[in-house]
């Protein structure tokens, strides 16, 4: 992967602002897992996303076909809605990246594994409102190279507006359109500066209403390697 493409793929922090834990989804299912930026409908079996290199061109978004590489990342369902497991892609097949464990419908914590399949965090949920409302979690690391932290959750008109990370002290705000999905991330360091910004916009949709193809730009600099999410959903 170059090393571009491999910086739009998040660090712990950063992947908890854009795609961690869950709302409810429109059919007034409770999806309990990682997925609160993403309000599915339907039954969700599974969603496949992958990720491109974008092109402006003639006011329109589209993948830039010099990009071929092939990276996506595979979240599974299971029937009540809860996220069972994220995998990534590596050597010509699935590994399992992310795994979460419930206890009574709620989720309790997620594990995530590196490629060689060793264990790097164990996640625990340490407050939450509701079966998917959380506002505090550990993040412990097995390995001695990362280091662990405390992140908290700020909620509102049950969508996350907020990341804190309380060992860094660097936060994440979250803005959203008027149909619910993220329209935008600033993150701020310590000091309250600006260090990045995000827009997200939406450019297709299958027939349960679910995005299927989603642009990620700079607004101050939209052509400095903007990416192309696309993604396949199944359902049961």
């Amino acid at each position: 992967m170059n090393n571009n493409l491999e910086s739009a793929k998040l660090s712990i922090f950063a992947l908890m602002t854009v795609v961690l834990f869950a709302t409810s989804c429109k059919n007034n299912k409770t999806v309990t897992g990682k997925d609160f930026m993403d309000e599915l409908s339907g039954n969700v079996e599974s969603v496949e996303e992958d990720t491109k290199k974008a092109l402006y061109d003639l006011k329109v978004w589209r993948e830039d076909p010099s990009d071929t590489l092939y990276y996506p990342k595979l979240k599974l369902y299971d029937k009540d809605g809860n996220l069972l497991k994220e995998q990534e892609y590596s050597s010509q097949k699935f590994y399992d990246a992310v795994v979460y464990e419930y206890k009574d419908g709620k989720l309790i914590r997620f594990l995530e594994f590196d490629l060689d399949k060793k264990l790097n965090h164990a996640n625990k949920i340490l407050k939450s409102k509701s079966n998917f409302e959380i506002t505090e979690m550990l993040i412990e690391s097995v390995n001695e190279s990362l280091n662990n932290d405390t992140i908290y959750f700020t909620w509102k008109d049950n969508r996350v507006v907020k990341v804190l990370s309380s060992k860094e002290k660097k936060y994440v705000v979250l803005d959203y359109n008027e149909k619910g999905h993220l329209s935008k991330s600033t993150s701020y360091n310590s000091s309250d500066s600006i260090t990045e910004k995000a827009v997200f916009e939406y450019l297709e949709f299958d027939k349960a209403g679910n995005w299927t193809k989603r642009v990620r730009y700079n607004p101050d600099n939209p052509t400095n390697y903007p990416f192309i999410f696309v993604r396949k959903l199944k359902y049961f």
